[in-house]
């Protein structure tokens, strides 16, 4: 799905920043470096990578090297009148691959998260004196609303309703999730837990199936009630007493990509490994002096809650004792 893709870029960017390109291997290797870096509203820290290009065989399989990552850059990112260094630092590999390094080396900036509208200059300086550098503006946000008015759900009388979104800047990519938030009494206790809720049911080899939001640039999701009423069972069948569910609430998250990572999903991507982004496929980049990604994107959320009528159709608890 589109927005496993995302979420893959996302994490690839961010957590190990393992970027390549594969060159055409009819025409001569040319050494390149990419550089990504996400500014992510939502975490603390940020992250930024930076590798070095490798040829292909002349079968046109790519001659992977143990380790690519480049080190000893000094990397400065300007906001204003401040200024800020990352730092590098190398971490063991979780799962283990073969042909690559046992550990994974990336460049960090801890105690730092971006602000919306804001501008943001990064520069990267080798030791060899070449340089890498980009700049991005962060998105402004979005206003979040559902439709029709009430916010509470599920709307009466209707068969669907809309959870949707304005920004005042166009072109931007969207990610929208939707999350069932609710507590499950056991041994006596209230636990809290989260499900991913779907917006629809389609047919599958005969099987109902859920659909979830997917990565767009409309301002919109559609629930339709059906695809409610179908996770609202498939809760209280996992439980042995309804009573000893307490539905909370609809949590609506959306990512909202600035004009650099929306481009670059927007543009034609095709994944080469579970650590690399092939690059020849992709029509996007905004570094100078080098390859790769800068870009940023906002986080938002808001609850809406149900109407106790509906959840008591289906045995829940009115509240939690």
């Amino acid at each position: 799905m589109k927005k496993s893709l995302l979420l893959i870029i996302l994490g690839l960017v961010v957590l190990i920043g393992g970027c390549e390109e594969n060159f055409n291997p009819i025409g001569e290797y040319r050494k390149e470096y990419t550089m990504n870096c996400l500014l992510a509203e939502n975490k603390s820290v940020q992250y930024l990578t930076i590798t070095q290009t490798y040829p292909v065989n002349e079968d046109g399989s790519a001659m992977v090297p143990k380790d690519n990552f480049v080190r000893d850059a000094v990397i400065r990112m300007w906001v204003e009148d401040s200024v800020y260094f990352f730092r590098d630092t190398i971490v063991a590999r979780s799962t283990q691959v073969s042909g690559r390094s046992d550990s994974i080396s990336y460049y960090y900036l801890p105690g730092f998260t971006p602000q919306r509208g804001k501008s943001y200059e990064i520069d990267a300086v080798f030791t060899y004196g070449s340089r890498m550098n980009s700049t991005i503006n962060m998105p402004r946000g979005v206003t979040i609303q559902m439709l029709p008015v009430p916010r509470t759900l599920p709307v009466k009388y209707q068969d669907s309703w809309s959870f949707s979104w304005t920004s005042d800047e166009a072109g931007q990519l969207f990610v929208p999730s939707l999350k069932l938030e609710y507590y499950v009494k056991q041994n006596g206790s209230w636990n809290i837990h989260y499900k991913n809720m779907p917006t629809a049911i389609v047919k599958s080899n005969g099987k109902d199936e859920y659909v979830y939001a997917l990565p767009s640039k409309n301002g919109s999701v559609v629930m339709q009630k059906a695809a409610l009423d179908k996770l609202m069972n498939d809760i209280r069948a996992e439980t042995v007493e309804a009573k000893d569910i307490y539905i909370e609430r609809v949590i609506l998250e959306v990512l909202v990509c600035d004009k650099n990572l929306s481009s670059f999903y927007l543009s034609t991507v095709m994944k080469a490994d579970d650590f690399s982004i092939n690059l020849e496929a992709l029509d996007f980049d905004n570094i100078n002096g080098g390859l790769g990604l800068y870009g940023g994107y906002t986080y938002q959320k808001s609850g809406f809650l149900f109407e106790w009528d509906y959840l008591q159709q289906f045995g829940f608890a009115y509240q939690i004792l």
